[in-house]
């Protein structure tokens, strides 16, 4: 069966490339050499390529070549393969771009009963959502972003889009950003227009223009400024837009340069018409000013109209090469600048500038390569064709910038170069010559036209400069755009858990607090589950690295600790389920460490328990029930071992069947027995109750999308949660259908899942999510006990007696609960056979109410009434009084009746006058059952006041005097004039 898988792939390899070199024959400086041309860069971003060719094709050319080497473009099509390896159909190409969208709104549509989750439990963002602190030595961020867009008349009004994570605005210059595209799936963005005089008209082009990290689904238009939005593909159908121009004279003319041509619309969106064919357009630009002038680039080729965009025709170049990207400037409208690639390695070609609006270029400068990572520009580096863009000072047309892996600042018209901002720069001690530190992989460069800044677009997020590019200000913070491949949940600490992301390296959150703790690309992720101090992070191809408490240091990688192979471009690693000092990795054979945590990190050994294997690992899981059993999964097989703990040259592996014909992308194992084990392969998920040898699908109604893991809730039978390409779903034994688990939940990519257990509060329990697009996300587990109204209630009453007191109260049942399944507990079942309102007996009854959930768990609220012998009312009011003065008291509110003796009447409160002898008096108070209860007040007799006057008994004529009646008196009368207070004068 594999002999004929592979011999499919050969003639699928070979039928496309022979389309791909008629589809790229009309540029002639496109060498059909896959081994000395980057073949590979135009392949992936064609949706029609066959995945297989494309493999080849990179693969062929990096054959001699150092994929060591920093800003090669080596790990950006490492990352493309990954995310695609396991959803090639059976064609070899990838799924149409639109596919995913079409499958899930129709399923959408489609649900019926439960199938769709509506939990009152909603799914809150772990983050980032602040930019994390930093403990690397190079930027971080938040995620890519490749298109920018400003508010006509507010410059604190920004957009921006994201290549998997929508299109964000901000309405405060950057403090705070919001997500205007939540319910759409599959959503890149990578280009942004606003209407210039009704900015509630905005348009976005979809997909992801530099990688294919989004397919694109055309252009998508809002009129309610993005509350909204209506797909206005009509005659592009599912093209990704890599930029969008705006007539200057009208509106509703639009220019797209997309991977399926150039289009034009004279109705704002409504309707498009194909001006040019070819594929990859990734840039236009009207000439400022002028409506009928219109430059478009796609590969090395220009194209120029002049009549709006309806008419093209090419513009013969002084350089060759392959990518473009265009920059023009109001301040001279007749200048055009073009900074393009190398044909063979994307490194810098040149820069052409024109002065008579595109009809004639100079070649301005070709080095130093300014595409590249070195602050000087000496290296040999380029990943152009995805990092790569242009803009021209609107105020100095002889002013520009260009973006690759850093930011390069001409003053001269592009002859001359000097570096403007560093992946590391001069605030991580790098020798850049005081460059600014700005994350890597420059998308977009926009100026904005109220307030002059000049903005960027990379892989880490959006910075501006006002000072010409000698300072970056980051306002990337709030956008909640991170790619999250893996996380790693400590089992002892619900807030702490590590991140692996694309391009923004590794971080640790603790509650909302995230630092950053790696660098570049991380991946699978571990907290010690016996030490929290003690956590492992990885790198591209399988490198690893561990903390003990402090800093990093590697511990794992080809050439390190004794391992002599490379792993795939996501190895997996985990922790032994039952020993914490073992790990197992997968490179191409399957590796173990038993010292994991010896120090220092260079004495940690690791020995293969395999052998002779050539295609890397993508998923290793170890059997919690047993953990002798370990599963491996290489593309196109699935192995197991049943002694993984034995002395490596003895550990001996068994092929298993793959699941529906599949490889898996994810392995679960049953908590308890040893035999079963699950696993997501293509578009289903699947059971296998000996070992791996046989499988059932039991995907049921789970919608036609790729799946991507699962986990198994250990609290429940056969509680299964799975991730695909939208979201998350859940199926346990007890249902009969999968369920989306969707509330509040984006609808993205979702790579991993983890669970958190806590035995002593489950409702503290979590499930975690890792989504490629939209950061982390988590929320109680659909097996969580409800949360119930348990108040205690407190009945106080008499006994019964002659006078007719009763002790009913009525006991009303707590308030229906939802454990966050959606499921209803209902009223419970209460502990005892009593009516509601029978009496109670004297002192306190407590009363047990029992619930069964959703998962037919048993959770109790109790209840307490406490039943006392009287009223008791308090007379309050003053103890003593002077003779004859006068006394009121009060016996509190709350009562039906009141009786004083004495003669004080029958309310709440009593006055007595005149009282010249000590006295006591009380009340009986009485409620609506005719219950009573009395209290006394005993009032004293206060002696009379007898004062001294102090002061002189004679005074000189016309002299003062000053008499003091002496302190605590509360009031002073004076005769003769001498006023109220404690002395006169």
């Amino acid at each position: 069966m594999k002999q004929i898988y592979d011999d499919l792939r050969l003639v699928l390899l070979l039928v496309v490339m022979f389309a791909f070199s008629s589809l790229f024959g009309q540029n002639s400086n496109i060498q059909r050499d896959t081994a000395n041309y980057p073949f590979w860069t135009l392949m992936m971003q064609d949706p029609n390529a066959n995945f297989y060719a494309t493999q080849s094709a990179f693969y062929k050319y990096w054959a001699d070549r150092n994929t060591k080497v920093k800003g090669n473009g080596y790990k950006v099509f490492k990352r493309w393969e990954y995310i695609n390896e396991f959803r090639v159909l059976p064609d070899g190409r990838l799924q149409p771009p639109g596919y995913v969208k079409r499958i899930f709104d129709e399923y959408s549509r489609n649900l019926a009963g439960n199938e769709l989750k509506n939990a009152t439990c909603d799914w809150s963002l772990i983050g980032p959502t602040t930019l994390p602190a930093n403990a690397t030595v190079q930027p971080n961020g938040m995620g890519r972003i490749n298109a920018i867009a400003f508010h006509p008349t507010d410059a604190n009004i920004i957009y921006i889009g994201a290549p998997a994570g929508g299109i964000w605005k901000t309405i405060d210059g950057g403090a705070t950003w919001a997500n205007l595209s939540s319910d759409m799936p599959t959503l890149g963005v990578s280009a942004i227009l606003i209407h210039p005089s009704n900015p509630d008209i905005i348009y976005i082009g979809s997909g992801d223009r530099d990688s294919d990290d989004a397919p694109g689904l055309g252009v998508f238009k809002s009129t309610n400024g993005g509350t909204s939005w209506v797909q206005m593909n009509n005659s592009m159908g599912n093209a990704r837009v890599g930029a969008l121009a705006m007539s200057p004279a009208d509106p509703d003319i639009i220019i797209a340069a997309t991977n399926m041509g150039l289009y034009r619309t004279t109705n704002g969106g409504t309707t498009w018409s194909q001006r040019l064919t070819s594929s990859l357009w990734k840039d236009v630009k009207f000439k400022p000013g002028d409506a009928n002038i219109v430059y478009a680039a796609w590969g090395g080729v220009l194209y120029r109209s002049t009549d709006a965009g309806l008419n093209w025709s090419s513009v013969t170049l002084p350089a060759t090469g392959s990518r473009i990207v265009i920059g023009v400037s109001p301040d001279d409208p007749s200048y055009v600048y073009l900074a393009q690639t190398n044909s063979s390695d994307e490194t810098f070609e040149g820069l052409m500038r024109s002065t008579d609006s595109g009809l004639t270029f100079t070649i301005m400068s070709n080095t130093p390569n300014i595409y590249g990572y070195a602050c000087d520009g000496s290296d040999a580096s380029s990943q152009a064709w995805y990092d790569l863009c242009i803009n021209v000072d609107p105020n100095n047309a002889n002013i520009l910038y260009v973006g690759g892996i850093n930011i390069w600042k001409s003053t001269d018209g592009g002859a001359n170069w000097a570096i403007s901002s560093h992946w590391v720069g001069s605030s991580f001690s790098d020798p850049c010559g005081g460059a600014a530190s700005v994350h890597a992989d420059q998308h977009a460069l926009e100026w904005s036209p109220l307030n002059g800044r000049l903005y960027c677009g990379n892989d880490g997020g959006i910075y501006w400069t006002s000072d010409g590019g000698t300072i970056w200000n980051d306002i990337s913070s709030g956008i909640e755009i991170a790619q999250v491949y893996k996380i790693g949940q400590s089992a002892t600490n619900q807030s702490l858990v590590l991140h692996g992301y694309q391009d923004n390296g590794t971080s640790l959150s603790n509650n909302s607090s995230f630092t950053t703790v790696g660098g570049g690309d991380g991946f699978e992720c571990i907290i010690d589950y016996s030490d929290t101090n003690v956590r492992f992070i990885t790198f591209p191809n399988g490198d690893m690295s561990r903390s003990m408490g402090g800093g990093y240091s590697t511990v794992a990688g080809d050439g390190s600790n004794g391992i002599t192979e490379s792993g795939a471009f996501s190895s997996p690693f985990m922790q032994h389920v039952t020993d914490p000092n073992t790990l197992f990795g997968g490179y191409k054979n399957v590796w173990r460490t038993n010292n994991a945590k010896a120090s220092p990190a260079s004495s940690v050994t690791w020995s293969a328990i395999s052998t002779g294997e050539s295609s890397t690992c993508r998923v290793i899981q170890q059997s919690t029930a047993d953990p002798n059993v370990l599963y491996a999964v290489r593309s196109g097989s699935l192995q197991r071992t049943d002694n993984a703990n034995a002395a490596a040259a003895s550990v001996s592996w068994t092929s298993c069947s793959l699941p529906g014909g599949f490889t898996p992308t994810d392995i679960e194992t049953h908590p308890t027995n040893p035999n079963i084990v699950y696993a997501t392969a293509g578009n289903g998920v699947y059971k296998s109750i000996d070992k791996g040898a046989n499988w059932t699908d039991i995907s049921g109604n789970l919608p036609a999308l790729f799946t991507n893991c699962l986990v198994y809730d250990k609290n429940t039978n056969e509680g299964l949660y799975v991730g695909n390409q939208t979201g998350i779903w859940y199926k346990d034994a007890n249902m009969a259908t999968w369920m989306t688990y969707a509330a509040s939940f984006p609808i993205v990519d979702v790579r991993e899942i983890e669970i958190y257990y806590d035995a002593a509060n489950r409702n503290n329990e979590r499930v975690k999510a890792a989504t490629y697009g939209r950061g982390a996300w988590e929320n109680k587990l659909l097996s969580s006990p409800p949360v119930l109204n348990c108040a205690s209630v407190t009945a106080v009453n008499l006994t019964p007696d002659a006078a007719g007191c009763t002790n009913n109260t009525d006991l009303t049942a707590p308030v229906a609960v939802d454990n966050c399944d959606g499921n209803i507990a209902g009223v419970g079942a209460r502990s005892d056979a009593a009516p509601m309102n029978d009496p109670w007996p004297l002192g306190a009854t407590t009363v047990t109410w029992t619930f069964t959930d959703g998962v037919g768990s048993s959770h109790q609220c109790i209840q307490t009434v406490t039943v006392t012998n009287n009223l008791s009312p308090t007379i309050t009011g003053p103890t003593s009084v002077c003779s004859g003065g006068s006394v009121t008291l009060d016996a509190g509110a709350g009562y039906s009746s009141y009786a004083w003796s004495n003669g004080g009447g029958s309310g709440q409160t009593a006055t007595y006058n005149n009282v010249t002898s000590a006295a006591t008096y009380s009340v009986t108070v009485g409620d609506a059952n005719g219950c009573t209860g009395s209290d006394t007040h005993d009032v004293s007799i206060s002696l009379n006041l007898s004062p001294t006057i102090t002061g002189p008994t004679s005074v000189c004529s016309g002299g003062s005097v000053t008499l003091d009646a002496g302190a605590g008196y509360s009031s002073y009368s004076w005769s003769n004039g001498g006023g109220s207070g404690q002395t006169a004068t």
